[in-house]
C-alpha cells in the first residue's frame, strides 16, 4: 500500500463524522433549493459551489493531515533517541502535537540519561572484573612457586593440571572482558602457525599426560596473518574440550589441509541438534551438562575471536565417534585489516 493510501484510510477513518456531515449538508441544501422551486441552473451552481469549496477544504486538511501522520509516523518508528527536529512540521498552535512534543522531549532525557547510567555500570562492571583478574593471579603464582617444592611427583602433577584449569578460566574471564575492546588490542604480524600450535600444545602437555591422551601431529609450513595471543586463547579453547571430553586412551591428531587446521579428536561427539548452536552464547550442550563444567563461553568466544581476526571456524561431529573442528585462515594482507 502507498504512503498516501495508507494515510487516506486513516484519514477517512478519522474523519468519517465530517464525511457524514459534508453529504447531509448538500442532500439539506439541494432539498431546500428544490422545495424553493429555484431555477434548475442557479441551483446546480450553489451545489457545484458547495462542492468546490468543501473540496478545497478536504485538499487543505487532508494535507495537513498527511503531513502530521507521516511526522508521528516517523517518530514511532525512530530507534534510540527521537529527533522530534527531524522533519519537523509547524504545529506550534496545535496544542495537541506541543504535548506530543514535550512527551517526546521528556523521553529522550529518560533515554540519555538510562543509557548514561547503563554505561557507567557496565563500566564498573568491566572495571571490577578487570581487577579481579589480574589480583587472582597473584595467589595462582604464589601456588605454581610452591607446588615446586611438592616431593611426591604424582601429587604435585594432578595438582598443576587442576591449577592449569585456574588459570584457563581465570585467562577466559579476562578474555570475556576485553573482548568488547578486542581490536584496540590487536597485534597483527605474520606468524608461523605451527610454532603458534606448539607453544599451545606444549602448555597442555601436562593434561595429555594425565589423562592419557595420545597425540599425532602432522608436519606442517603455513604463514598467517593474526594476532598471536588471540588465536592461541582460540587452540587452548579448542583442545581443552577435545581433552575433556576424550576418554583415557582417547587421541587427538592436528594437521593442515590447504589453509585449514584440522583438530580431531576420538571423545565423546556431539548430538546432531547440538551442533547449530555450539557457537551461541552461554549453550553448553548435552555433553556439558553432563559434565557439569562447560560455561557455554568457550567455542563463543572463539568464534567472536576468529571473525574479528578476520578467519574462520566451524565443526563436523558424530556422537560416540568424535568432533573435528577446523579453522580456516583465507590469504590475506595486512593492508586488508
Amino acid at each position: 500500500m502507498s504512503k498516501i493510501g495508507e494515510t487516506l484510510r486513516a484519514y477517512l477513518a478519522d474523519r468519517l463524522g465530517g464525511a457524514l456531515l459534508f453529504l447531509a449538508e448538500g442532500a439539506v441544501i439541494w432539498l431546500v433549493l428544490w422545495l424553493g422551486e429555484v431555477a434548475m441552473d442557479i441551483r446546480d451552481y450553489i451545489l457545484l459551489l458547495h462542492f468546490v469549496l468543501w473540496g478545497l477544504a478536504f485538499c487543505f486538511d487532508f494535507s495537513s493531515y498527511h503531513r502530521q501522520y507521516r511526522y508521528l509516523q516517523k517518530l514511532r518508528d525512530k530507534k534510540g533517541e527521537l529527533d522530534r527536529q527531524e522533519n519537523r512540521i509547524g504545529l506550534g498552535d496545535k496544542k495537541l502535537f506541543q504535548l506530543c512534543d514535550e512527551i517526546l522531549e521528556e523521553q529522550n532525557h529518560l533515554l540519555r540519561q538510562r543509557e548514561e547510567e547503563e554505561k557507567n555500570r557496565l563500566k564498573s562492571y568491566q572495571e571490577y572484573y578487570s581487577l579481579w583478574v589480574h589480583q587472582i593471579k597473584t595467589p595462582i603464582f604464589a601456588l605454581e612457586l610452591l607446588l615446586r617444592g611438592v616431593a611426591e611427583p604424582g601429587l604435585s602433577s594432578q595438582m598443576n593440571a587442576e591449577l592449569l584449569k585456574i588459570k584457563d578460566y581465570t585467562q577466559l574471564a579476562l578474555q570475556y572482558i576485553r573482548l568488547e575492546d578486542m581490536a584496540a588490542d590487536l597485534d597483527l604480524k605474520t606468524y608461523a602457525l605451527e610454532n603458534i600450535v606448539k607453544n599451545q600444545l606444549k602448555k597442555y602437555a601436562l593434561l595429555f599426560i594425565n589423562r592419557k591422551v595420545r597425540l599425532e601431529l602432522a608436519e606442517f609450513q603455513l604463514d598467517v596473518i593474526t594476532d598471536e595471543k588471540w588465536l592461541a586463547f582460540v587452540l587452548g579453547q579448542i583442545l581443552t574440550n577435545a581433552l575433556k571430553y576424550t576418554a583415557p586412551g582417547g587421541q587427538i591428531r592436528i594437521w593442515l589441509k590447504d589453509r585449514t587446521l584440522i583438530i580431531a579428536d576420538t571423545g565423546l561427539g556431539i548430538r546432531a541438534e547440538d551442533i547449530p548452536r555450539l557457537f551461541t552464547k552461554g549453550f553448553t550442550g548435552d555433553n556439558g551438562r553432563r559434565q557439569k563444567e562447560a560455561s557455554g563461553m568457550g567455542l563463543y568466544l572463539s568464534a567472536k575471536v576468529m571473525q574479528t581476526l578476520g578467519h574462520a571456524i566451524w565443526l563436523e561431529s558424530e556422537q560416540g565417534k568424535g568432533t573435528q573442528v577446523f579453522l580456516n585462515f583465507p590469504e590475506q594482507s595486512l593492508q586488508e585489516y
